[in-house]
């Protein structure tokens, strides 16, 4: 599974993990999970120490949309299936309607068709 979306909408990811120690429900200390979560903000803490940092490696730690404002962003999710001779994904595009995965060699490509892309 692969995302793609503009890093200035997205600027931040994180790995978390859950391994039977929060109490609380729903894991009740029986919940074991991973996840990876992309978006604006850098770090997990309250919203006010957040703004203190500013920002990290010249990108801001924290974005927001104003009282009645809206903000709308666009990102892509797929699947897809790749040759089994593929030592890994070296790099993934987006061009015009189509999400192009290149393999480890740069030579091999994956095009998949995504027409509503633009």
């Amino acid at each position: 599974m692969a995302y793609c979306f503009k890093r200035r909408d997205f600027p931040w990811a994180a790995v978390w993990e859950e391994n039977q120690a929060i109490a609380a429900v729903p894991w009740k200390r029986r919940t074991s999970a991973r996840g990876l979560e992309f978006g604006s903000t850098a770090l997990p803490v309250p919203r006010r120490e957040a703004l203190t940092y500013g920002t990290v490696f010249g990108t801001p730690t924290f974005a927001y949309v104003p009282a009645r404002g809206r903000k709308t962003t666009r990102y892509v999710a797929f699947l897809a299936r790749v040759p089994s001779e593929w030592k890994g994904v070296r790099d993934i595009q987006v061009s015009g309607n189509e999400i192009l995965v290149y393999g480890s060699d740069r030579r091999s490509i994956v095009r998949l068709g995504a027409p509503n892309l633009s």
